[in-house]
């Protein structure tokens, strides 16, 4: 991930730099409160492995914190072990995510204090009850939505 050499490769701020600028122009075509971001920090695919990805979407979380967007909507570790065809390398990832406990959105959620947060994938009754008992929003539909 970001093996660029130019202002948008290499270190973790310039990783970020594209999408940041991108929510930065768009608050200031059309404002905070009308700007949202949707994220899948655990989504492994076509190899887009990070080595770390719980400091890149941190760092990601504390620059959309400070930006104050309407929301932040991100999805689950344990949503993505539905997808098939995953690589070696895309399993092991997906097996850490879903087996370390930093691998959940819970880790995000603790940077995004004022920012609204809408997690979806794989809950539980027991799991939306808590989530939306520390103010989160949640989406679904993985039953709903079939054909």
């Amino acid at each position: 991930m970001g093996i660029s050499s130019d202002q948008y490769g290499g270190s973790l701020e310039n990783r970020l730099r594209f999408t940041l600028e991108v929510i930065d122009a768009v608050v200031a075509a059309i404002g905070k409160e009308r700007t949202a971001i949707r994220l899948s920090p655990f989504v492994v695919l076509s190899q887009a492995l990070d080595s770390d990805r719980i400091t890149t979407y941190s760092k990601y979380s504390e620059e959309l914190e400070k930006r104050g967007l309407a929301y932040v909507h991100m999805i689950e570790a344990r949503y993505v072990n539905r997808i098939r065809g995953k690589t070696g390398a895309e399993r092991r990832e997906q097996e850490k995510a879903e087996t370390d406990l930093r691998y959940t959105l819970w880790t995000f959620r603790r940077i995004l204090k004022t920012t609204p947060l809408i997690g979806a994938g794989g809950y539980t009754v027991k799991s939306a009850r808590e989530a939306i008992s520390e103010g989160w929003l949640l989406c679904g539909g993985d039953w709903c939505v079939t054909s």
